[in-house]
């Protein structure tokens, strides 16, 4: 049974109801209709008269109202793009962002083409740092870990549609606790949110808590990713970490602090926001 509204009534509602909570309507409504209809947004444009069914109506109607209600886009459509490629995700694991990419083009930087590395990718989430490193760098291997089970499961997602089974292995383990050193490159987006800026912030309430909260001055698990690093590092290394953008002097003194012979500095984003802590010198 064939709906009465067409493509394009059902676009422009959408797009109408979202401008007030995007600035990205337009292309909002545009996913969300190819994620109900399985057709291309190309297809979608170009043939607005084309009809909906009943059910594809009912979809969008309570997609659209999800998303008005702050389920963020990415969960409603169960991927989201990270480095040109797309990535399942789940309320499970924090949602890609382009912040993050700043930390992969600084890894690749320090892997050599064409020469073998070994990776280590902490609280890797859905798996999008190692598994984009392994895309980018071949022939390099990885460990990935996370201390979730339930992130681990779309990590493993992700590791089975990019054909990376033999190349990129899955741990569940407490930072590194579970893990042999000498790696060539250690990569952590580890929660870095200090606890008393949380209640203020609407990614708290969107996303899982136990991937933000970074302890009193949000640097508990950087503190002791990087009093584990002599021991994860392999000489000639480095190590990546993301912060916040605000952490410069402080996580830079504790890094300095805890590895005294390392370099280490920080690195901005292109907005000019320290970002990126570089550990290397090791």
């Amino acid at each position: 049974m064939q709906g009465i509204r067409t493509v394009g009534a059902v676009m422009k509602s959408a797009r109408d109801r979202l401008q007030s909570i995007s600035e990205t309507a337009g292309m909002d409504t545009q996913l969300l209709l190819e994620h109900v209809t399985g057709r291309p947004r190309e297809q979608l444009l170009a043939h607005p008269e084309q009809t909906l069914t009943l059910e594809q109506e009912s979809s969008i109607e309570t997609l659209v109202q999800q998303y008005l209600e702050n389920r963020p886009l990415p969960y409603l459509l169960g991927w989201w793009e990270f480095y040109g490629r797309r990535f399942e995700v789940s309320p499970a694991v924090l949602i890609p962002r382009p912040e993050t990419e700043l930390l992969v083009e600084q890894a690749l930087s320090f892997l050599r083409p064409g020469k073998p590395a070994r990776i280590l990718d902490v609280g890797t989430g859905s798996g999008i740092i190692a598994i984009t490193l392994l895309l980018e760098h071949f022939p390099g291997t990885a460990v990935a870990t996370d201390l979730s089970r339930k992130a681990l499961v779309f990590a493993e997602k992700n590791r089975v549609f990019y054909s990376l089974q033999e190349r990129l292995k899955l741990v569940q383990t407490d930072l590194a606790s579970g893990c042999a050193g000498d790696f060539d490159l250690v990569c952590a987006n580890l929660p870095y949110i200090p606890t008393t800026k949380l209640d203020n912030l609407l990614v708290s309430r969107r996303e899982p808590l136990a991937a933000l909260d970074g302890g009193e001055d949000g640097l508990d698990l950087i503190r002791r990713l990087l009093e584990d690093l002599p021991r994860l590092v392999c000489r000639g290394g480095a190590a990546l970490f993301e912060i916040e953008a605000d952490q410069r002097t402080q996580v830079l003194d504790v890094a300095r602090w805890i590895l005294s012979d390392c370099d280490c500095r920080i690195l901005p984003d292109l907005a000019g926001r320290d970002r990126l802590l570089i550990v290397s010198g090791f």
